[in-house]
This record gives structure tokens, sequence and C-alpha cells, in this order.
């Protein structure tokens, strides 16, 4: 019985007294495609312990014009409606005030891709993050800028979006929305409503996907992505793309024909390559 006077003092800690924790991704998007965002509002209190504001207001701002507002559900989820007109980057403000006048603000960001321009899945968890390596692979993103679009995926940095950005800004690594997935079962996230696969749905010219690990070359071909791989240690699974170092990264590698396959009738396409593009360069 001694343990009651504690139990009843934890559970009087429930509800929203601590400080607000909003976790607000990016929004990727088609010019003029009405897009879901998924936003969660909860309340840090003890250690870990964040449970959700339930039947709050959020407001989003796009930029100086858009203003959305929704009310969160019994898990603190609110589901608010963006588009953008023009392809861009548009900055977003997310914000709750409650009857105390304490205040929540996120930022975050819509993404209005290009719709006649490539797309590539980036699996951001497997990206190195320092030193020659990570230059190596920023130097290579960079340089196919041109060809194609990125969207950076990640579970690893699925609260913590602000994180990973410092990091890729360090080492000059190209801009691109941050999308929180899972990596194994392609599961619907907590707080974003989106996999790889409901990407796909929306955003027709996602077809490649580029991974340096197993998890995520698993993840990206589970998706139906054609993957490019970056390792010297043999994929998990048959990918369309092989380079043992990320200066031998080239998107165009992958639109040649099958070794054998006529020229008349099979033009230097990505949909008639049927053969993996292999570049594994000397080993070591």
């Amino acid at each position: 019985m001694r343990w009651l006077p504690w139990i009843a003092v934890l559970f009087g800690l429930g509800g929203c007294s601590g400080e607000f924790v909003l976790t607000a991704p990016d929004v990727v998007a088609l010019p003029e495609q009405n897009t879901a965002m998924i936003v969660r509002l909860q309340r840090s209190e003890l250690g870990r312990y964040a449970p959700p504001c339930a039947d709050v207001c959020l407001t989003v701002r796009l930029g100086q014009g858009q203003l959305q507002a929704a009310r969160t559900d019994s898990a603190g989820y609110a589901v608010l409606y963006l588009a953008g007109a023009q392809p861009g980057r548009y900055g977003l403000e997310i914000e709750h005030v409650d009857l105390t006048g304490d205040r929540a603000l996120g930022k975050s960001n819509l993404y209005v891709l290009a719709p006649d321009k490539p797309i590539t899945a980036v699996d951001l968890d497997s990206l190195p993050r320092s030193g020659l390596a990570g230059a190596d692979a920023a130097a290579a993103l960079r340089r196919l800028e041109g060809k194609t679009q990125w969207i950076y995926v990640t579970q690893e940095f699925a609260q913590s979006p602000a994180q990973a950005r410092r990091w890729m800004a360090a080492l000059n690594y190209p801009d691109g929305p941050v999308v929180p997935v899972r990596r194994w079962a392609l599961m619907q996230n907590a707080g974003t409503g989106q996999t790889i696969s409901t990407l796909r749905n929306r955003l027709p010219l996602l077809t490649y996907g580029l991974a340096a690990d197993q998890a995520g070359t698993r993840t990206l071909k589970a998706a139906g992505l054609q993957v490019l791989y970056v390792g010297k240690a043999p994929p998990p699974v048959a990918v369309y793309g092989r380079f043992a170092y990320w200066k031998d990264l080239d998107l165009a590698a992958t639109a040649a024909p099958a070794a054998k396959a006529p020229a008349a009738s099979q033009p230097a396409t990505a949909a008639a390559s049927s053969q993996p593009a292999s570049r594994e360069g000397p080993q070591e």
C-alpha cells in the first residue's frame, strides 16, 4: 500500500503539462497536388514518457500564404492539407498555443518536385556521415543533381530530421526532403503516414533507389524500386546498378541495354534494360 501515493503522483502527471514535442516531417508533392501532412503533438514529462495532446488545435502556415488548421485526435495526430503551385522548397510553420499561453512551434518544409524529372529515393541511414567517405558521397550526389531529384528516406532520423540536416549540410549533401519510413516492414510509420510505396503512388517518376548498406537495399528493393547499390560487399539482393566507389556512381550506366540485345530492337533506355550495371572498380 505504501506505493499507492507514488502511483497517484505518476497518474497525476499525465496529460499535457510538460514541454511540447512536435513531430512534423517534410512533405513531398507535385505541382498543384493536394498533399496530406500528418503532425503529432505530445508533451514531454518523465524521461521519455510523452503522452499525446488530444483534441487541441494546430495551425500550419505555408510561407506567407496558406493557413490551415486541424484538431488532434486521441493519439495527438492531426492531418493538414497543403498544395504548392510551382516546383521548389516552401517553409512551413506549425503552431499550437494552449489556454495558459504555452506555445509549441515547429518548422518543416513542403517540397514541390518537377513533374517531368526522374526521382531517386536515397536511404539516408546508410549514407556516410563524416570523413572522406562522406565527402565522396556528397560529391557524387551533387554531380548527379541535374539528372534526378533526391528524396532522403529515413527511419533513424524520423523524429529528428534537423539533426540529419546538420551533418548533411556540413558535408554539402544536396538539399532534399527528409521523409520518415520504416526500413524493414515498410509499415506505416507513426506520425508520417508515408512509406516508399505510398510515395510511389503519388510520384510516378520515383523509380530509382540508392543505398549503401544491406538493410537499405532490401527496403528499396521491396518497395519495387530499381536499386543502385554502392559498396564493396555483395548486395543482399539483385540490384539494378552496383558500384564499388561513390566516384563511380552514374545514373546513365543503368540505362544501357542488355549486353547481347540487338541494337535495332533495344533502345538505350532504362525501361529496355534487363541487366544491372556494375562498376566495381579495383578491389582492395
